[in-house]
Order: structure tokens, then C-alpha cells, then sequence
């Protein structure tokens, strides 16, 4: 039992850490991050915001490193 707040900061985290170049690892793109969170929905993360995230990435509300020009931040409230 996880508090919902903490499984979705937990996928979060972890698409951070997918779409960031680290010294130990590069940057995936966005298309492998999703289909990755895709993969372990339900498992390791909270269903609802793998479904939230996926939302959001087709509706455009979230930054995407790899389009210039792009906001840096999160349009959360709905349209």
C-alpha cells in the first residue's frame, strides 16, 4: 500500500531519470520512456499515473527536451 503521492513522484523520478543523460547512462527518447512505463504498468508503477503521463504526452502538456523552443514547465491545469 503506497500512498498516491508517493507512486506518482516515484514515476516521476523514474522518467526523469529515462529521459536525462546521467554520467552512467544516456537519455532515452520519449517514445522508449512511455513504452518503458508502458511496460511495468500496474507492476512497478501506479497504473493511474502511467495513464496520466501517457495523456499528457499526447496532448502535448509535457516539455519535451528534444523540441526547441519548448516551455520548461508543466501545463497542469486542464484546457
Amino acid at each position: 500500500e503506497i500512498p498516491e503521492g508517493a507512486a506518482i513522484l516515484s514515476l516521476a523520478d523514474a522518467w526523469d531519470a529515462m529521459r536525462s543523460a546521467r554520467p552512467y547512462s544516456d537519455a532515452v527518447r520519449c517514445e522508449e520512456a512511455l513504452s518503458r512505463c508502458l511496460d511495468c504498468r500496474g507492476t512497478q508503477f501506479w497504473a493511474p499515473a502511467v495513464d496520466a503521463l501517457e495523456r499528457m504526452i499526447e496532448e502535448g502538456r509535457l516539455p519535451d527536451p528534444e523540441q526547441p523552443g519548448q516551455a520548461h514547465r508543466l501545463d497542469l491545469v486542464a484546457s
